[in-house]
């Protein structure tokens, strides 16, 4: 599939949408019209069919979580595209569709990485070491089938987008702080809190400064911390939306 120029006729973010999805279901046919739906969470019908005139008054207000849906299973599209129409599809020129990653959930330990139900802000890290708890599932996606990685729940919305209240993320306790790479994400347990964020350096000394994605003012703009506070730390490597 090569990549498409911004349509002229595409002059609301609704118009852009729909281009996108005859785009994906019609012209190069990567998905069938119920399947993104299905993959998307966007309501049957929501867009129109290619040949149906639609009046200027009638056209959909899109907000901001319809766009989101859509790149949460299109990860390599062009965000500025549907927000304001410059560039085309995807990120880059000649890029493609990229499939949503195939996640098996089964019961078979030799089957994928350990998931526990339990949200990890609501004490996973107590059970962590717990030879006696078992998993409810595992759960198979090969990048992420490696030692010391399981699944848990996350609730909450400070990651929003990039992890959203929900989501099952794939962590791997980390021993060293040393060994921390600044920008990424981390779950980490303190005396007083558990709490997922971005991890990068702090003006403070022997501090680490904690971001959140979401910028709501409820949330802030970061949080530092005393190394000497952290009782256990997270790499967070993925996270799904399953079941």
């Amino acid at each position: 599939m090569k990549n498409v120029p911004n349509v002229t006729l595409a002059t609301t973010a609704y118009d852009r949408l729909n281009a996108f999805f005859e785009y994906i279901t019609k012209q190069q046919k990567v998905m069938r019209v119920d399947e993104f739906y299905k993959a998307t969470g966007i309501a049957n019908g929501y867009f129109r069919a290619g040949n149906k005139k639609v009046s200027e008054g009638s056209r959909k207000d899109v907000n901001v979580g319809t766009i989101q849906k859509v790149l949460k299973v299109f990860s390599n599209a062009n965000l500025e595209y549907f927000i304001c129409g410059n560039g085309g599809y995807f990120l880059e020129e000649g890029q493609t569709y990229q499939k949503k990653k195939v996640v098996v959930v089964s019961d078979n330990p030799q089957s994928g990485r350990p998931y526990y139900n339990v949200d990890f802000l609501g004490g996973f890290d107590e059970l962590f070491n717990d030879q006696t708890i078992t998993p409810t599932s595992y759960i198979n996606i090969p990048e992420y089938n490696k030692e010391n990685y399981v699944w848990v729940n996350l609730t909450g919305h400070s990651m929003h987008p990039v992890i959203q209240s929900g989501d099952k993320i794939c962590i791997c306790e980390i021993k060293d702080v040393s060994s921390i790479i600044f920008g990424e994400i981390y779950a980490i347990v303190t005396e007083e809190m558990r709490t997922v964020k971005y991890v990068t350096r702090s003006e403070q000394k022997d501090c680490l400064r904690l971001v959140p994605e979401n910028k709501s003012p409820r949330y802030g703009d970061y949080q530092d911390i005393p190394l000497s506070n952290i009782r256990k730390m997270f790499r967070v490597v993925g996270s799904v939306h399953l079941f």
